[in-house]
């Protein structure tokens, strides 16, 4: 037997579509755009060896695109963690 549904339409909460990073690998600056909800949140820059590099506060505001100069890291593999009061996520980018 098989069953058939429709769906009329799908709802997305637009802060589950989240943080976006680029470009990746980045060079001189790092861009972030947030959709969602306004909010406060840290940024922290991670190496691979867990060390903490860089602290930046910033505002994300829906479809706005912030600037983080990353032109002072060294070339690798770098953790932007991203912490806000709804929660913590991390995004992964190579320095070139």
């Amino acid at each position: 037997n098989c069953i058939f549904s429709e769906v009329a339409a799908i709802f997305i909460n637009a802060e589950s579509a989240g943080i976006t990073i680029y470009p990746n690998p980045v060079v001189d600056v790092l861009y972030i755009k947030s959709v969602g909800e306004n909010q406060k949140a840290v940024l922290t820059i991670i190496d691979g060896s867990g060390k903490k590099l860089k602290f930046v506060n910033v505002a994300l505001i829906n479809n706005v695109v912030q600037q983080i100069p990353v032109n002072n890291l060294s070339r690798g593999l770098y953790n932007l963690q991203i912490e806000t009061k709804i929660g913590t996520e991390t995004k992964n980018f190579i320095k070139q």
